[in-house]
């Protein structure tokens, strides 16, 4: 005789909970004629659905949106980076740490490593957090924000010298980030790089001129320079 089980494995009901959960949220977006968007897939319609929740303040439910997509589609970068950043926003810091840690294991781009170095800046070792930054380069040296973040980090453990190239490469790439410039005219007075340093925050300031951090640097660079 077979002995019949009222109760599902573990397996069976995470499935048919989301199976459940894809269909509600579907049944939502679908719902909605503004949302109708035939040209873009079901997970793409998702993705605008859980963002027009972020961006109106349902933030609980935006996350819950970008865990079904991630559960879905596990190779998503977007949805797992959105979905570490609706943690971050309910104050979730270790929930996002380890939702970008597992987006690094199963994606290749450099969003959530960017995102983990970023997220170390909120924590206190940053030694051991350094280790995402560097991998981020090392995945993708042309990337102007993984360039930044590394040299931002570098700039906390006062390596000037080792910032300062990775911020001229990051401007390289990316010349309209005031903020990499003003970082990178930063680390140049803190270095005593004196003249490059004044140079730096001259031009900086030049071209934002109603801008209180390039005239801040400006400031710094001369009275280390003088």
């Amino acid at each position: 005789m077979v002995a019949f089980s009222l109760t599902p494995p573990l397996a069976r009901i995470q499935r048919f909970t989301l199976l459940f959960a894809f269909i509600f949220l579907f049944c939502l977006v679908c719902g909605n004629a503004e949302d109708a968007m035939p040209h873009l897939t079901e997970s793409e319609q998702f993705h605008l659905y859980a963002m027009r929740l972020f961006n109106e303040g349902k933030i609980a439910e935006a996350e819950k949106v970008f865990e079904v997509l991630v559960t879905k589609t596990p190779s998503d970068e977007k949805a797992w980076g959105n979905l570490g950043v609706c943690q971050e926003s309910l104050g979730q810091l270790n929930a996002a740490k380890l939702t970008y840690t597992e987006c690094v294991k199963r994606t290749t781009g450099t969003g959530c490593l960017n995102n983990l170095c970023n997220l170390a800046f909120k924590t206190s070792n940053l030694v051991k957090d350094f280790v995402p930054c560097e991998q981020a380069v090392q995945r993708n040296p042309n990337d102007p924000v993984a360039l930044k973040q590394m040299a931002n980090f570098l700039v906390q453990m006062l390596q000037y010298q080792e910032a300062i190239p990775l911020y001229q490469r990051a401007r390289q790439l990316d010349p309209s980030d005031e903020q990499i410039w003003n970082n990178m005219c930063l680390a140049m007075s803190r270095a005593g790089i004196c003249p490059g340093s004044v140079d730096c925050s001259e031009q900086l300031s030049r071209a934002y001129p109603q801008d209180y951090k390039a005239l801040n640097g400006q400031s710094i660079a001369a009275s280390v320079c003088n």
